[in-house]
């Protein structure tokens, strides 16, 4: 199998957020649109260069997305990235589209300076987590602590 990506624009806007939507209602996690929708259009229309999203599958219908955020880090040796979200349609999960996304991402990555990869996990135990050690993540410790501004 061999998994597609594309960066999503601003006409994937409404699935977009159909996606985020279902994925934050399977996590029982809080959606509310209205805050979602615009911090999201920044990344779609190309304006936010802090981001991306990226979409998982056939471009006409898509199965899933990365949201992927950037920053630079000198400890890490320059521009890191962190996968902030990984969604895959549940009616297509178990098929190791989620491994070959992120690899897909790794060697899309690969040549643009990032040099390093992170995933946020909720231990080795979970899917991403376990997704991870099968693509050779190591487990780093690096506590922060943050505030809004």
């Amino acid at each position: 199998m061999s998994v597609t990506l594309r960066i999503a624009g601003t006409g994937d806007a409404d699935r977009h957020v159909q996606m985020i939507e279902t994925a934050r209602e399977e996590a029982g996690a809080p959606f509310d649109a209205e805050t979602l929708r615009p911090a999201l259009l920044p990344l779609l229309d190309g304006t936010m260069p802090f981001g991306t999203v990226y979409l998982v599958g056939p471009p006409r219908s898509p199965v899933g997305f990365i949201l992927l955020g950037f920053g630079y880090e000198l400890a890490a040796g320059g521009i890191t990235a962190r996968i902030e979200e990984i969604y895959i349609r549940a009616a297509v999960r178990g098929r190791g589209m989620g491994g070959e996304a992120i690899s897909a991402l790794m060697r899309g990555l690969d040549g643009h300076g990032v040099v390093e990869l992170r995933v946020m996990t909720q231990g080795a135990g979970t899917p991403i987590g376990r997704i991870c050690t099968r693509l050779r993540f190591v487990e780093a410790s690096r506590p922060y602590l943050s505030r809004a501004i």
